[in-house]
């Protein structure tokens, strides 16, 4: 499935919806889209979403190119798929951006994937970090680069992502031994500023407990039972809600294309 948008709004009455849909409203256009996917008639919905389309809504192209790529209501047309997409990713829709993304990981062109994520990831797609950060941990379409992974895991995570979680302790797990080793050479720095606290003990009593915050940070991460020290890890972020629906896999999946929001997908 696409990543399938629908804003926050409710069309009026169908009859005000047709006349201006008719006068070619682009936005009366993709409405009139809405509710006739919402009755689950999705040809009718496909030939609205294409009038809002060619008039660059954004939300219709993307919703457009979920129907070509899924092949609902029409051939399944990957090229087409692509086309609208485009239109919206270019114009910064996050969603179509993702979709993008997802294609081009699909028929394996990595770099063109990982720069799409990349765009969504910058509006703070949850989907698209948790993917960006599956990039960077396994190179594809970019340079490995553990830090930036984590980075990506972190803040998917934060804003509630589910398999961005389930990756953040896989990494975490991963790394067991690279975070001990920093949980003992934090532990000798503080061991060092103690010693030093008689001669500048303002300074040294907040290098020490901010050290000591870090050392017991890593402390635990590496606790056996990972899954409650990356609960602790999460704790000092504030989420925000979340939305998502789909079939994106846990680390090192690709997963399928997929919708958020509304509705549910077509059949």
């Amino acid at each position: 499935m696409g990543k399938h948008e629908k804003e926050n709004c409710r069309p009026g009455p169908l009859q005000l919806n047709e006349t201006s849909s008719d006068c070619g409203d682009a936005e009366a256009q993709y409405k009139r889209a809405v509710s006739f996917e919402e009755k689950h008639d999705h040809r009718t919905a496909l030939k609205w979403y294409r009038k809002a389309a060619r008039q660059g809504h954004t939300v219709a192209q993307n919703n457009l190119g979920v129907f070509y790529n899924t092949g609902v209501a029409c051939d399944a047309d990957t090229d087409k798929a692509i086309k609208w997409f485009k239109r919206a990713a270019e114009q910064g829709n996050a969603a179509a951006q993702l979709n993008l993304g997802l294609c081009y990981s699909a028929a394996q062109d990595y770099v063109a994937a990982a720069d799409w994520y990349a765009m969504a990831a910058e509006g703070g797609d949850a989907d698209a970090l948790n993917r960006l950060g599956l990039c960077y941990d396994n190179g594809e379409g970019v340079k490995q680069n553990d830090g930036a992974a984590l980075h990506c895991y972190r803040k998917a995570a934060a804003r509630g992502f589910a398999d961005a979680q389930l990756n953040l302790k896989a990494w975490y797990e991963d790394h067991a031994a690279q975070v001990e080793q920093q949980h003992m050479e934090a532990e000798l720095r503080t061991s060092h500023l103690e010693h030093k606290a008689t001669v500048v003990p303002l300074v040294a009593h907040r290098a020490v407990s901010a050290l000591r915050l870090s050392a017991e940070r890593a402390k635990q991460l590496c606790t056996k039972d990972t899954a409650t020290a990356v609960v602790i890890a999460l704790k000092p972020h504030s989420p925000p809600a979340c939305s998502w629906k789909g079939g994106a896999g846990p680390k090192g999946s690709i997963g399928t294309l997929h919708r958020t929001t509304g509705f549910a997908c077509p059949p």
